[in-house]
């Protein structure tokens, strides 16, 4: 409900943008590969909306909404020693702001485009040893900027490929070796525009 709400939110902003552009609102679903920093780098599966409108011409504005899990387990640990494993995980809500540059080349099918913006993220990390589970949530800013290939699907549909990277403001306040939200990203979306 949280993610319908805030692409509501972001539609009402979006549609004066489009009116302005006379160009179609779109929205897609994200499916992502998102690099984790833990124990050792890793990565999970991130699943996002999007809704995106034109500022006219090449530019543009998309507001995306997603939802990741991960968990991993420090392998270095001595069952014969008495201790337990560490195991840590996260589970966040990111939302991304990113203005859009697309580059049309004539009669080619598909249209180079980059992004950057600005993140925030919503997270709950876990953790647990020899002791029950524990819950720390809090809020992390951050910052992005990727690369990739667009192509349109019929007369309304659209599907997109992009590597991103996304750098995440730690101040410290998370648990000890909790998982690490910055990294590179590998993104295909697929969309209708309205």
């Amino acid at each position: 409900m949280k993610a319908v709400a805030a692409l509501v939110t972001a539609a009402s902003f979006l549609c004066p943008l489009a009116v302005v552009g006379q160009s179609a609102i779109h929205i897609g679903l994200i499916v992502e590969r998102v690099g984790l920093s833990g124990f050792q780098d890793t990565s999970t599966q991130q699943t996002s909306l999007l809704l995106g409108g034109s500022l006219g011409g090449r530019h543009g504005l998309e507001v995306n909404v997603g939802q990741l899990e991960g968990t991993q387990t420090d392998g270095d640990w001595s069952p014969s020693d008495g201790e337990a494993p560490y195991t840590v995980g996260v589970s966040a809500h990111p939302v991304q702001l990113s203005y859009v540059l697309t580059v049309p080349l004539g009669a080619f099918p598909l249209r180079p485009f980059v992004r950057i913006g600005g993140d925030w993220a919503r997270l709950t990390d876990t953790y647990r040893s020899d002791t029950p589970e524990e819950r720390q949530t809090t809020s992390l800013w951050g910052a992005h900027s990727g690369a990739g290939l667009s192509a349109a699907v019929g007369s309304h549909a659209w599907i997109s490929l992009c590597g991103e990277y996304r750098s995440f403001h730690e101040d410290g306040t998370r648990p000890p070796l909790a998982l690490g939200l910055s990294g590179w990203t590998l993104r295909g979306a697929l969309g209708i525009s309205l």
